[in-house]
């Protein structure tokens, strides 16, 4: 999986539906207008000081 791609429709799916419970995953909410809208607008970047936090850390 990944995360790049699948976290953003996870968080819009959340957004819309209120939880990620089997309802959101239906096939109506498959193809929410509104879950697709979202999901575009949503960029991951990353923190360099948390990464390189995670590696001295071994998290």
């Amino acid at each position: 999986m990944d995360v790049a791609k699948s976290l953003p429709e996870i968080l819009a799916r959340a957004l819309v539906h209120g939880d990620l419970g089997p309802d959101a995953y239906e096939e109506a909410g498959l193809n929410d207008p509104e879950v697709r809208r979202l999901e575009a607008l949503v960029t991951i970047t990353e923190d360099k000081a948390m990464t390189a936090a995670a590696r001295i850390t071994g998290r």
